[in-house]
């Protein structure tokens, strides 16, 4: 009885202040993840034209850079070039990429191509 009680006093106490094994597991604990939010992709970029006379002009997307309308995809907004002979149309975000040409017309009957921009 002596050697047993002897066994329990010379045995490693925990130090104070120390927490105790309970016998549960501790479980990691998820934080939720925060996604940043990046800039917004604008609805419209815009496509520049120069050395072009001063002028409205008819402007098409097409699918390839050819005047003809068989390759027609959309109308777009007019370009107004100014003294500088410099403009400027807005064309839908989703339509870069994909190979396809913003044709600018010199007259109202889509005949002349005045000048043509991949985008």
């Amino acid at each position: 009885m002596l050697a047993s009680a002897m066994l329990v006093a010379c045995s490693p106490q925990p130090e104070s202040g120390a927490a105790m094994d309970t016998g549960t597991s501790r479980q990691p604990v998820a934080a939720p993840v925060v996604h940043p939010i990046g800039p917004r992709i604008p609805a419209a970029l815009p496509v520049g034209f120069s050395h072009v006379p001063p002028g409205t002009y008819e402007v098409h997307l097409h699918a390839i850079c050819g005047g003809s309308q068989r390759y027609h995809l959309a109308y777009l907004p007019g370009l107004v070039v100014g003294a500088a002979h410099t403009g400027q149309v807005l064309v839908p975000t989703a339509e870069f990429g994909r190979g396809w040409c913003v044709i600018v017309y010199a007259d109202a009957v889509r005949n002349i191509v005045l000048v043509t921009q991949p985008i």
